[in-house]
């Protein structure tokens, strides 16, 4: 739930979310689907969970998660993340761009983390 996924090469790679409807965890797993192999396999996780974050597929092999909500420092609140994650496949590694996102936008409002569940906000273009 909340995850986002890009099509890299002849993949499918998926990143974050929420674990379930009715939970408030945001994940960090990510996973890449592969057609020949037809399974899913796990990648290492991104150093920030995040759920209703957007993936980007960059040239090179890469695969970029900006913002999302995830759990604020307190543990209770979610919060807007501004922050970038790029996926590379050839280091098999997340790293973290340099500069927060100014205007980044996610599908949810500051909410505390009890009510994340089944609750979706107003989209904030």
């Amino acid at each position: 739930m909340g995850a986002d996924a890009g099509r890299l090469a002849n993949h499918v790679i998926v990143a974050g979310g929420q674990a379930s409807l009715t939970s408030n965890k945001v994940l960090n797993s990510a996973e890449v689907w592969s057609p020949d192999k037809d399974k899913w396999e796990r990648l290492p996780p991104m150093r920030h969970a995040r759920a209703g974050a957007r993936g980007f597929v960059l040239p090179g092999g890469r695969f970029a998660v900006v913002g999302g909500m995830g759990l604020a420092e307190d543990g209770r609140n979610i919060e807007l993340r501004r922050d970038t994650e790029v996926y590379d496949v050839d280091s098999n590694a997340w790293s973290m761009l340099p500069d927060d996102c100014a205007n980044c936008r996610s599908e949810f409002m500051q909410l505390p983390a009890k009510q994340l569940g089944n609750h979706r906000a107003r989209h904030v273009p």
